[in-house]
C-alpha cells in the first residue's frame, strides 16, 4: 500500500481501486490507468495531480476534518513528489502481478535518477547559478 506524509507529518494511505478509478475520471477527467501507457506525462499538471489525490484521499480528509483546500495547501514542497510517487505506486498496484513488477522497476529508475539528480545540484556550489545566469 502506497503512502505519503505531508508536511505536517500526517501519513496519507494512496489506495487505487476500482471505485477511486471511477470517482477520479468523472471528477477530474483523468484516466489513471490511461496515465501508466503514457508514462505519467499527465501528472505534468500539478492541479489535474493534486485534485485527484483529493478524490483518493477524500475519506480520510474527511475524518480529519479537512477540505480539498487545506488538502492542497499540504502539498507543497518536498510532500509533492512523494505524493506524486505514491499515486504512481498505487496505480501500478492496481495491474496484476506479472505487469506490476515491471511497471514497479521502471518507478524505481525513475525515483533513483531524480535522487541522483537532486544529489548532484545539492553539491553545485552556491552562487553558481548567479554566475551562469548573468554572463
Amino acid at each position: 500500500m502506497a503512502t505519503f506524509k505531508d508536511e505536517e507529518g500526517r501519513e496519507w494511505i494512496v489506495k487505487v481501486h476500482y471505485k477511486a478509478l471511477q470517482d477520479v475520471r468523472d471528477r477530474v477527467g483523468i484516466d489513471l490507468l490511461d496515465e501508466v501507457s503514457n508514462e505519467f506525462k499527465g501528472f505534468a499538471d500539478p492541479i489535474n495531480t493534486c485534485n485527484a489525490l483529493y478524490v483518493i484521499c477524500e475519506k480520510q480528509c474527511k475524518g480529519r476534518e479537512m477540505t480539498d483546500e487545506d488538502f492542497g495547501e499540504c502539498l507543497v514542497g518536498d510532500t509533492y513528489p512523494k505524493a506524486v510517487e505514491a499515486l504512481m505506486r498505487s496505480i501500478v498496484d492496481f495491474f496484476p502481478s506479472g505487469r506490476r513488477k515491471v511497471l514497479h522497476a521502471a518507478i524505481d529508475a525513475v525515483a533513483d535518477h531524480v535522487k541522483k539528480t537532486e544529489e548532484m545540484f545539492q553539491q553545485i556550489p552556491e552562487g553558481t547559478l548567479e554566475k551562469i545566469l548573468n554572463r
